[in-house]
């Protein structure tokens, strides 16, 4: 599993955003329906079909698919742990190169 920071930032986001929520629309199962229909249609056109049910949906069905439910890392703090770890590595590597590049400019 590749270590990038915007899948993390990312993942934040989704369980943030997501979890919690219900959705009346778009679900993965009424929309497999409709793509059945319009398939059925395409071949008999004159074929009457039940309505498609509306379907609700959770956030945290979602998250499930995408592996982000329940949350990994320790929730969303430990999403922002991670996240702060790659600031502070970030940040001390740009430190260190900004401070060779002082010194060498210094001596010239």
């Amino acid at each position: 599993r590749e270590l990038l920071p915007l899948e993390y930032a990312f993942g934040a986001l989704q369980v943030n955003e997501l979890a919690g929520r219900t959705f009346e629309e778009d679900c993965p199962s009424e929309v497999a329906a409709r793509a059945a229909e319009e398939l059925v249609h395409s071949v008999y056109p004159d074929l009457p079909l039940p309505p498609v049910p509306n379907a609700t949906c959770a956030g945290e069905d979602y998250l499930a698919q995408v592996s982000l439910w329940p949350v990994p890392h320790g929730g969303l703090q430990g999403f922002f742990a991670i996240l702060g770890g790659y600031l502070a590595v970030v940040a001390a590597l740009a430190y260190v190169v900004l401070r060779w590049r002082l010194r060498s400019l210094a001596m010239a």
